[in-house]
């Protein structure tokens, strides 16, 4: 691969990355992935490659919410089902 290859292929990457951004969903996640690992020259191994799609999955994943100043137990409680349930989709994930 020449240079002016490799650099074409990373603006491709960097694209992709910017539809990504636009385009948030996990669908758009996986799409990207496999568009990296299979179609620009990747030399990962498996695990390498999987171990890169879980790491965008988690990235992808909403961040844990926060009740705090929340004056309501109800409130309170839909936050930590929401953590909870966040941090057992992570924990699946490897």
């Amino acid at each position: 691969m020449t240079e002016l290859e490799a650099l074409k292929a990373q603006i491709k990457v960097l694209e992709r990355k910017v539809e990504q951004l636009e385009r948030n969903t996990l669908y758009a996640v996986i799409e990207n992935w496999w568009s990296d690992v299979f179609t620009v020259s990747s030399t990962d191994d498996m695990e390498t490659c999987i171990d890169t799609l879980v790491d965008r999955i988690e990235t992808w994943l909403p961040k844990p919410q926060s009740a705090a100043g929340s004056q309501s137990i109800g409130v309170e409680e839909l936050v930590q089902g929401f953590n909870d349930c966040l941090n057992k989709i992570k924990s699946k994930l490897r």
